[in-house]
Parts: C-alpha cells; structure tokens; sequence
C-alpha cells in the first residue's frame, strides 16, 4: 500500500475533518482514506441511487422495466454537438437577416 503525506493543511479543513472523523467513529486517517476512496471512485448512477434512496432497505418495492444497461453519457460530445446545433442555428439566423437586409 502507499502512503501520502500532506504537508500546510488548513487548520480550519483539520479540525472539520477530526469533526468528520468523530462523527463516523473512525480515525482521521480512515476519514480521508474514505473521502479519497470517494473523491476517485465511478460516479454513481441514477439507478443505483435511487436503490440506494427508494429502495428494499427503506421497505418499498420497486419494480424495474427489463432493459440493457447503458454507457454514462459522453459529456464532452454532447457539448460539442449542442455547440455545433448553435452555430448552426446561429449562421441560419445570419442567412435570414441578411437577405431580408
């Protein structure tokens, strides 16, 4: 396992964190292995969290349509294809303006 070191912390983020700790019942160190662990782990889908929120532990049964699970959406791609609509859009509307000039 390695190891990590963080050297001029805040003294307000230490004591929130002691805090954070506390309240879980665990160490510091365990804290920010958790808060690390989480900072870099998959995003949680919106179906597992709404499991999570709405689900058997919480006594409600929930009933699923069958389908295939799906890849997150690519936001990088769907920025560039709202930007390409806009532009789009945008030289239509230039067209129009001038024409009618």
């Amino acid at each position: 396992m390695a190891n990590l070191s963080v050297r001029k912390l805040d003294e307000e983020v230490f004591s929130k964190l002691r805090l954070r700790a506390a309240t879980h019942g665990v160490s510091m160190e365990e804290e920010v292995r958790h808060i690390l662990k989480q900072a870099v782990a998959n995003p949680i889908r919106l179906g597992d969290m709404t499991v999570q929120l709405f689900g058997e532990k919480q006594g409600i049964e929930l009933e699923w349509p069958e389908h295939m699970p799906h890849e997150p959406l690519d936001l990088l791609l769907w920025w560039f294809w709202i930007l390409m609509s806009f532009q789009k859009s945008y030289a239509l509307t230039q067209a129009r303006l001038l024409s009618h000039g």
